[in-house]
């Protein structure tokens, strides 16, 4: 809980400053308390960096939308909200860095973790925010009815938590949401074209 203050902090200080305004002030402000919450100082600096960035994207400021929807002679509230969409793909990667510092790679933990420990941090985060992306999508092999959608979105915030247990129900709950909606896929299209006989 903590951690989502902080992420919120980051959004709001972040809205329509410029990037390195936005670093220092998060730096100053933001860094220090997730410090104390014993999250590393490299990690920590990441977290704010990364939010501060991702507020520029955020609306209803969304300064970036403004230029590029008059470049494109696009509405820039609809281009806002789109390009927020594709930002946040990645939005649960910072809690990643706080609760799982493996993937840094921090200097710290050197000769703490041995390789396959390493390996299977980074690919268990790898796949959560596969999964996250489909969520903010609402789409794997086609759109997500609403059960679908909540384990996608189960599968992808278990993945936060440092645990084998979690990193297994997570891939779990995504290798079931694979089958259950590829096999939804495969009936529509059979629906669409009887006479086809879909081997996929």
């Amino acid at each position: 809980m903590h951690y989502f203050f902080t992420f919120i902090a980051c959004l709001i200080v972040g809205l329509g400053l410029p990037t390195t305004a936005t670093y220092v002030i998060l730096a100053a402000m933001v860094a220090p308390a997730l410090i104390e919450m014993n999250v590393p100082i490299m990690a920590a600096h990441l977290f704010v960096l990364y939010y501060g960035v991702l507020a520029d994207d955020t609306p209803p400021v969304n300064l970036p939308a403004y230029a590029i929807s008059g470049i494109a002679k696009a509405d820039p509230i609809i281009t806002g909200v789109q390009g927020f969409k594709y930002d946040t793909g990645a939005l649960l990667l910072p809690f990643i860095f706080a609760t799982n510092t493996i993937i840094l790679l921090l200097p710290e933990n050197a000769g703490l973790y041995a390789w396959y420990e390493i390996v299977w941090a980074i690919f268990t985060a790898l796949i959560g925010i596969l999964v996250f992306v489909t969520v903010i999508q609402r789409y794997l092999f086609t759109n997500y009815r609403w059960y679908e959608w909540i384990i996608a979105l189960t599968s992808s915030l278990v993945f936060i938590h440092v645990s084998v247990y979690t990193d297994l129900l997570g891939i779990g709950l995504f290798v079931l949401l694979i089958v259950i909606n590829k096999m939804r896929k495969k009936r529509q299209d059979q629906q669409a074209d009887p006479g086809q006989v879909v081997t996929a």
